[in-house]
């Protein structure tokens, strides 16, 4: 999976996959527009999202209507290290939902992908990188290439041509 992430403008970011550009901002404080959620807010969205496909998927698998079928995040913030403390996720189930499916529903929904990945988080890397001069733009701007012509996004991210890793 790759991912081609831009500016905009402001503090307005692109992350472009899949055919899908999603935008974000910042909250007003650190001077975004408040214009689209937020990286974290998307994050929750994502754990929020994912958790959800395994409530329904449950459902389904039971004939068990979906009808008032919902789930919540309420979140903990720990202030002095300015981050989320504590995520808890509410499946909200109508008052005739089975007992005998409250704890299987709730085991279901532990599986989750999202949830995984930030239990046991990956490896992530950071470096920096030239890209080959209007790469980024053209990714941005062209379609598909035909076929013996560099692809959207052919080149970004690599090293220049010829770099030799020193300075001169």
């Amino acid at each position: 999976m790759s991912m081609k992430i831009s500016f905009a403008g402001d503090k307005v970011v692109h992350a472009e996959t899949k055919g899908f550009t999603i935008v974000t901002d910042v909250p007003s404080q650190p001077g975004g527009e408040v214009s689209a959620p937020s990286p974290v807010d998307l994050l929750l969205a994502s754990l929020g999202t994912c958790t959800s496909y395994y409530v329904l998927h449950f459902c389904e698998q039971r004939g068990l209507s979906l009808d008032n079928v919902g789930l919540s995040l309420d979140v903990e913030r720990d202030e002095e290290a300015q981050r989320i403390a504590k995520i808890r996720i509410s499946i909200e189930v109508p008052p005739g939902f089975p007992d005998r499916y409250l704890d299987a529903i709730v085991k279901a929904a532990s599986q989750c992908t999202v949830k995984k990945y930030l239990q046991d988080s990956p490896t992530i890397e950071t470096a920096a990188v030239k890209a080959w001069p209007g790469a980024i733009l053209a990714s941005l701007m062209e379609e598909p290439s035909p076929v013996g012509r560099p692809s959207l996004g052919a080149g970004c991210g690599r090293p220049e041509r010829g770099a030799s890793g020193d300075d001169g």
